[in-house]
């Protein structure tokens, strides 16, 4: 079996201000500038994740939203597909982290 770098270490976390008009062009910009592979973004409620999602796959993004609306088999095959990196945005709430 091959060692293989920690998790933690392979994770990169990363806080900007900005304000709310910007934020969704902001974050598109910085995911194709930086070639970022997986994205989680952690959203106030339901609604903002549901919202986001659907602007992001509007602009060409593979995005999701998690959260707890969601019936538990969709959570599961949602955050599996992630993980297996079927797609590579998740907007989730903080309820379902």
């Amino acid at each position: 079996m091959q060692n293989k770098e920690p998790i933690i270490s392979s994770i990169t976390q990363r806080a900007i201000e900005v304000n709310r008009e910007n934020c969704g062009q902001l974050l598109r910009h910085l995911i194709k500038s930086e070639k970022y592979k997986n994205v989680l973004v952690f959203m106030a409620n339901k609604r903002a994740s549901d919202n986001i999602a659907e602007k992001f796959r509007k602009n060409g993004f593979e995005a999701y939203s998690f959260n707890g609306g969601l019936p538990q088999e969709e959570r599961n095959e949602t955050l599996n597909a992630f993980k297996s990196k079927k797609f590579n945005i998740l907007f989730a709430t903080d309820l379902v982290s």
